[in-house]
């Protein structure tokens, strides 16, 4: 919100359009651009105001009602000219307010008699109703925020809390074993251990690291796993959880959790970890790609750039649909022009 031209009801409007996307605004942010200083909490019907000298690591919260009050704007100009960047007033947030109860109550019968019949709906209701919704896909919520001065990051991690799906809020992943037999895997310790490999990085500390998604069972550190893609055993070397400016080391992950892997010298993004004991190897249905896409140097001085960058990059590209084959290469009718002919949506020439 801090940025040039930001415009939340725009934002909102875009996702309805593009997205197709139902959408329940259950914030609203005070001021825009370089006078965005907090959110309006709907739910809660609180105002919260980031310090600016904290960059968003201390806030202010109070009753929204102080947000009409002179006494209290009188010694706050920050708020004043928040408020006239972006014209709240009560008429303003009582209206929008309905709508957001008026959304979440659409898909609860209990909350909807209640708004009928003009009774108290707590926050609390709000919340499990909206979280019902979310996981159901039939709500999606937004909130407003700035990454760049870390304004609203608190409000944005306790909605995922509140509203996004637990691992055992989701169906069962489904997967294949080596006799292409389906079969599931619960969110339980208890199960035969399976996970997805979803993303490669370089570290600087500690090599390339590998980052996992356990759907099922427990993961050690310094144990083995089979790689059903590729058919090969690995070994676990280290067990990291990553922050946002640090990491830490541990011993097992359980099912549920995402960690980084230390010591993986064949896995590669997409590819599906499974426990080696069980007699069955079981691998991730991932679907198939639709789309190829071919890289060409713009001069002959540039090609061997191209290739050292794609030999590095080569370990996270996108999973590509084993039946076209080696025999089959987009990337040729792309170099001359060409529309690629084979089953795929459709090349995109770089």
């Amino acid at each position: 919100m801090d940025r040039s031209g930001a415009d939340f009801e725009h934002a909102v409007d875009t996702m309805h359009q593009r997205l197709a996307a139902r959408t329940v605004s259950i914030q609203h942010p005070i001021g825009k651009e370089d006078v965005f200083i907090g959110v309006i909490d709907f739910l809660e019907e609180k105002a919260i105001i980031w310090l600016e000298e904290t960059q968003g690591a201390k806030f202010e919260v109070f009753d929204v009602a102080k947000l009409w009050d002179a006494a209290f704007l009188a010694s706050r100009p920050d708020v004043v000219a928040a408020l006239k960047a972006s014209p709240i007033d009560q008429a303003f947030y009582q209206e929008h307010r309905n709508k957001a109860i008026e959304r979440i109550a659409e898909h609860d019968d209990v909350l909807m008699d209640k708004y009928l019949n003009e009774q108290e709906i707590t926050p609390a209701e709000l919340r499990v109703s909206l979280r019902r919704s979310t996981i159901a896909l039939n709500l999606v919520p937004v909130l407003a925020g700035s990454a760049f001065k870390h304004k609203g990051i608190q409000p944005l991690l306790d909605a995922v809390v509140d509203f996004l799906p637990s691992p055992l809020d989701v169906p069962p992943v489904e997967g294949t074993t080596s006799d292409d037999k389906v079969e599931l895997r619960h969110a339980s310790d208890d199960e035969p251990f399976a996970a997805l490999a979803f993303k490669i990085m370089s570290d600087p500390f500690v090599g390339v690291v590998t980052f996992i998604r356990v759907y099922s069972g427990v993961l050690s550190a310094g144990s083995y796993v089979f790689n059903s893609t590729k058919d090969k055993r690995e070994r676990i070397g280290r067990l990291l959880r990553m922050h946002a400016n640090k990491r830490e080391e541990i011993d097992a992950i359980h099912a549920g959790d995402i960690a980084a892997v230390v010591g993986l010298k064949f896995t590669t993004t997409g590819d599906t970890l499974c426990d080696e004991e069980k007699p069955s190897y079981w691998k991730i249905l991932i679907p198939r790609a639709c789309n190829f896409r071919g890289d060409r140097a713009k001069n002959q001085g540039g090609s061997g750039k191209a290739g050292s960058g794609h030999a590095k990059a080569g370990a996270g590209r996108s999973y590509v649909p084993r039946a076209l084959g080696s025999r089959y290469r987009p990337d040729v009718d792309l170099r001359h022009g060409r529309v690629a002919s084979g089953n795929h949506c459709g090349p995109h020439d770089a």
